[in-house]
């Protein structure tokens, strides 16, 4: 489990939950996301990524960033 969280002087506005559900072969892994922006209008997400692991977890993370923006549009 990994969880990743987003503060703006202090104030929590946005957390995300991922759980790694299985690997799927070539170094990549199916994970999945609890999305919630907690500013504003509070809305929960929930979605998949696939990911290779030896991009990173920085390279996870912007890449769940990256679906939650598509979604709250």
């Amino acid at each position: 489990m990994l969880s990743v969280e987003t503060k703006i002087n202090g104030k929590l506005i946005g957390r995300a939950r991922i759980e790694n559900l299985r690997r799927m072969g070539d170094g990549r892994y199916f994970y999945h996301v609890e999305y919630a922006q907690l500013d504003g209008e509070q809305k929960k997400l929930n979605f998949d990524v696939i990911h290779d692991r030896e991009e990173g977890a920085e390279e996870l993370v912007f890449l769940i960033y990256q679906e939650a923006v598509k979604r709250l549009k």
